[in-house]
């Protein structure tokens, strides 16, 4: 069928909804605009009220190529559309890619995020056929530069990859599975060129794709192949090319909630999010709730909302623990740590966050809440449950904190259940006892908090 750029992406949309709908989609390249696409994409493939029978999902690390063969051949439970997804699949990774892949893999550990750095070089190493144990505790330099090159495809200079060591480390110590390596290529190929039963849709997303394999060539000719690549690097070219795509998100966004912002909010907002799209898309949505029932959005108005968050990290803690961003969690921790930060005030601030949850929601319970609805703008809020909340004989935070913290609170606290929060009370006081009376890692004993209270096993 064809292979368009994400910027088509609403046409793509519209066609989908008139029903002409591909048997196949990859979506690949940059992960936020490909990961924003695939849910657009599901949403106007399959309605919300069906994917609990026909809509199965699978994690492309750990994909077993004849489970999802087995999943494409069966016939939706309901007649209706059946979606098989595969999220991060790596099937097309091929030994061209390692070099991109260890440049992934090293960026993430820059950003200090180790667990993404370990499943990228995972991805690589699986190419090669080697265990962990061939290249842990420093056994990867013993590799001769020759067999290297062989088995990776690039030249190694060891000091531009001793960051490895730190990426196997984490590796071991969290026990991340390496993923098989076996060509599934072709076994896909021939199912997608049999033909899938009707009304079957398969989704791929990936990081890479190696167009010149014939997998690829196939979807593009039966499929629909969307490029999310995004522009990277730091030449002119490219940081114009980077720029234009950041002010046509920044545009599509502030339509949908038809707001306005200059070139001079856009540098401010860039000077605070750098060009990671996937923040810089996240402090946006928070201006703009911010912002209310006004049109334009200032410059002012971006430094008022983004500079706490960027100056304390402490804070933006509590605000990922609010919205249940486990990955981001587990970054600022570490980051929070490696700059010597006692765990014990991380912990406060975990503390203080539930707290102010708690009250958040036995207010959205009581008689004054109940014109709370979730996803209330801040216009709304500020004319009918600010004036509610000082009716209310709750004390403290309720009443002292800035209306818009109050807000982003009640929004975050429409991520729980009630009982989620007060489960979470004993397992912050477990933790506390932990850190100061056990021998465990406090590393280990924080990111189990984060994980637990995040993914709902608290």
């Amino acid at each position: 069928m064809a292979e368009i750029n994400h910027k088509e992406l609403e046409g793509l949309l519209t066609t989908i909804k008139k029903g002409d709908v591909s048997p196949v989609y990859l979506l690949y390249g940059d992960e936020f605009l490909y990961k924003s696409a695939f849910k657009a994409i599901i949403d106007c493939l399959i309605p919300k009220s069906d994917r609990v029978l026909n809509y199965e999902a699978i994690d492309g690390r750990t994909e077993n190529i004849h489970d999802t063969v087995e999943r494409l051949n069966t016939f939706p439970m309901i007649p209706t559309r059946k979606v098989v997804a595969v999220q991060e699949s790596r099937i097309f990774v091929s030994k061209k890619d390692a070099e991109a892949i260890f440049a992934k893999s090293r960026a993430a550990i820059d950003e200090k995020e180790y667990r993404k750095a370990a499943l990228y070089f995972f991805d690589a190493l699986a190419l090669t056929g080697w265990s962990l144990d061939d290249i842990k505790d420093g056994a990867w330099r013993n590799i001769s530069d020759a067999t290297w090159e062989k088995h990776f495809g690039f030249k190694r200079d060891v000091e531009q990859v001793g960051w490895l060591d730190d990426v196997i480390k984490y590796a071991v110590d969290q026990r991340i599975p390496l993923p098989s390596c076996q060509d599934d290529l072709s076994i896909l190929e021939e199912l997608l060129k049999e033909g899938l039963p009707a009304d079957n849709i398969l989704v791929l997303t990936a990081s890479f794709v190696d167009k010149r394999r014939t997998l690829y060539k196939t979807i593009k000719k039966l499929g629909t192949v969307v490029d999310c690549s995004a522009p990277s690097g730091t030449r002119t070219a490219d940081r114009k090319a980077q720029l234009n795509l950041f002010r046509m998100k920044m545009e599509s966004i502030l339509k949908k909630h038809e707001k306005t912002m200059d070139h001079a909010g856009l540098s401010t907002l860039l000077d605070r999010t750098g060009y990671d799209l996937r923040r810089f898309v996240s402090e946006l949505e928070k201006v703009i709730q911010y912002m209310g029932g006004r049109k334009k959005i200032t410059a002012s108005d971006i430094k008022e909302v983004t500079e706490r968050s960027r100056e304390d990290p402490l804070y933006e803690l509590g605000n990922v623990i609010g919205e249940r961003d486990t990955e981001r969690g587990l970054l600022i921790l570490h980051n929070l740590l490696e700059n010597n930060v006692h765990p014990l005030p991380v912990l406060a601030t975990i503390v203080n966050q539930i707290r102010k949850l708690i009250l958040a929601k036995d207010f959205i319970r009581s008689d004054h809440g109940r014109g709370w609805r979730a996803g209330l703008s801040y216009a709304a809020f500020q004319s009918v449950i600010l004036p509610e909340i000082k009716k209310s004989t709750m004390g403290g935070f309720m009443t002292t904190a800035h209306p818009f913290v109050l807000y982003k609170t009640l929004l975050q606290a429409d991520n729980f259940e009630f009982e989620e929060l007060l489960r979470a009370m004993p397992l912050l006081l477990d933790t506390d006892s932990r850190l100061k009376l056990s021998p465990q890692s406090p590393k280990i004993v924080m990111e189990q908090l984060i994980v637990k209270i995040c993914r709902g096993g608290a």
